[in-house]
């Protein structure tokens, strides 16, 4: 049996902490989150020492209509610019927001999987 590497009020370096709210809770509610509410998830996501924070998902519209969704099913550029603490630090007009970054610097975010074009997973998705 492996040693223990700690206990419940021991603090434990290697296990990292991941917020999901914006991604997975977004399947539960369309990605109907208001402005407010992501900005104070950041906010409590930074004060609580959260390691990473998913912003949500950058759909293709070409395979889901915005109308249908909440805006972080995209994570659009002026969606992203809303959250005051926040800063861009790569954005195309091809693949939209790519790298972003917190105000201390001490957090980065990259939306998407670069080594894909917008429709390559979905269209791997139909296709299996």
């Amino acid at each position: 049996m492996a040693a223990r590497k700690g206990n419940l009020m021991s603090v434990r370096a290697d296990i990292k902490v991941l917020d999901a709210t914006l991604r997975d809770g977004g399947l539960c509610n369309n990605f109907e989150f208001t402005d407010e509410f992501v900005t104070e998830l950041y906010k409590s996501n930074v004060k609580s020492g959260v390691d990473y924070m998913e912003f949500g998902y950058k759909a293709s519209k070409n395979l889901f209509k915005k109308t249908d969704y909440g805006k972080w099913k995209f994570c659009d550029e002026e969606d992203i610019r809303k959250i005051p603490e926040l800063e861009m630090l790569s954005v195309s007009p091809e693949a939209g927001v790519f790298a972003v970054k917190s105000e201390d610097n001490r957090r980065f975010f990259i939306t998407g999987h670069p080594e894909y074009d917008p429709d390559t997973l979905s269209r791997e998705y139909f296709r299996d």
